[in-house]
């Protein structure tokens, strides 16, 4: 089957965290891409839909789109609309489990 579509983190992925830890990312007073993810995501959304996957909990799925408009505006990443968003919830409970 062929790849359809293409998941990127949100965080120090996509957008640096470096930011205060208890305030969502689009009231940061500056946001960042991570260097050369704009120029990644440019080159696969002709062929793949593009999702960004995220377990945050301060910045919501608002907040996230509005930081990306933010670095959108600044000329730092593709449009919006070809973004899709995942919200994965974390669990205290839960065990990573990688490559399963």
């Amino acid at each position: 089957m062929p790849l359809a579509w293409v998941l990127f983190d949100w965080g120090d992925t996509l957008m640096s965290e470096d930011g205060p830890a208890d305030t969502p990312m689009a009231l940061w007073p500056e946001v960042r891409v991570i260097d050369g993810a704009a120029a990644v995501l440019a080159a696969l959304a002709p062929r793949y839909r593009i999702a960004v996957a995220t377990n945050a909990t301060v910045s919501d799925r608002t907040s996230i789109r509005r930081a990306l408009a933010r670095v959108a505006r600044a000329g730092a990443a593709p449009r919006r609309h070809r973004l899709r968003m995942v919200q994965l919830e974390a669990s205290a409970h839960a065990r990573r489990r990688p490559y399963d």
